[in-house]
């Protein structure tokens, strides 16, 4: 079965590549097509509910198993709760819209955002609880307290991978990941053993400008057009090994 980059449509680049390094890990794609076949879910939804075709489908229990194997997926990678509504997305092929995934939250305890509602491994989040008594010092001071626990978690084998590395990602995250699934994309479905080279993803990228016949009219707008303006073999060979390094594992 083939399987397609998952659309992300998130505009804030370190959310972005959250949710990138964990959906285009080699793990979940293994996963996540063997729930797509056992399911029957044939195409990718896109901009489609999955809730709906979800229910459309499949009995409430088969709903409640399938959504529990996908929390689990996400428990072997190690990855927390507010990465569920990305995962279940993803393995229906849904497009990952801004919202779908956030790492800070205010919560009031009165209604808790859905992904709450699994079990969480006691290290996996924590919540400031504030009153309007709360002053931005105690805020402060509590984050500070909670830094201190994390910083146990990230010496630890086990919850290490808890925690992202996108401090070192470049601000050309988006480009990078097509860069990424022009050179795998063939071999994640299946179409062949062996990944592209460098030298076709470059022609194929130049492909993609909408003036790659006639050319652009002058240096400057080249210079400005995202795929012209890419030529150094160099740049690819150094940044696609560097993302497919960062993408998540068990």
């Amino acid at each position: 079965m083939s399987f397609e980059p998952i659309s992300i449509k998130i505009d804030d680049l370190k959310l972005f590549a959250d949710v990138a390094f964990a959906i285009d890990s080699p793990f979940f794609i293994n996963e996540a097509v063997k729930l797509r076949k056992q399911y029957g879910i044939t195409e990718p939804l896109g901009g489609s509910s999955y809730q709906t075709w979800a229910v459309e489908h499949l009995s409430e229990k088969g709903i409640k198993i399938l959504f529990k194997q996908v929390s689990e997926i996400r428990a072997r990678m190690i990855l927390t709760a507010n990465y569920q509504e990305v995962f279940e997305k993803a393995v229906f092929g849904c497009d990952i819209e801004n919202g779908d995934y956030e790492t800070t939250m205010l919560i009031n305890f009165q209604k808790l955002p859905n992904y709450l509602s699994y079990k969480l491994p006691i290290s996996e989040m924590y919540a400031i609880l504030l009153s309007p008594q709360t002053r931005y010092d105690d805020v402060k001071n509590t984050f500070a307290r909670y830094e201190k626990l994390m910083a146990s978690f990230r010496e630890k084998i086990d919850t290490v991978n808890l925690f992202d590395n996108y401090n070192q990602s470049k601000s050309n995250i988006k480009t990078v990941r097509k860069w990424y699934w022009i050179r795998y994309g063939d071999v994640v479905s299946n179409r062949s053993e062996k990944p592209k080279t460098y030298p076709e993803i470059l022609k194929e990228w130049g492909r993609k400008c909408p003036k790659c016949e006639e050319g652009h009219a002058t240096a400057g707008e080249n210079a400005r057009c995202p795929y012209c303006r890419i030529t150094d073999q160099n740049i690819l060979e150094k940044l696609v090994p560097e993302y497919r390094k960062r993408l998540r594992q068990p």
